[in-house]
């Protein structure tokens, strides 16, 4: 449950902010790619990085015509914290 850690969550928060300073104006979304439950601390990270968040389960299947898999033009990746 390293998702509703804080000490983990604000190291995650670091990874990412770093990321998307020097990615900026390539970051238009962000997307949790693993399977945690929505928490009380998802709602800062839309907030902190400047850009909509969702998880992946959610993420709208409208860049394919396969069922099921979800096609991103570009994609940058942190690392966990």
């Amino acid at each position: 449950y390293e998702y509703a850690n804080l000490y983990h969550t604000a190291s995650d928060w670091f990874n990412a902010w770093s990321v998307v300073r020097h990615h900026a104006a390539n970051v238009t979304r962000g997307v949790f790619l693993d399977g945690h439950a929505a928490g009380p601390l998802d709602a800062t990270w839309p907030r902190l990085l400047g850009v909509p968040f969702s998880h992946v389960k959610h993420v709208q299947e409208t860049t394919t015509t396969t069922p099921g898999i979800v096609c991103l033009d570009r994609a940058v990746f942190v690392p966990s914290g």
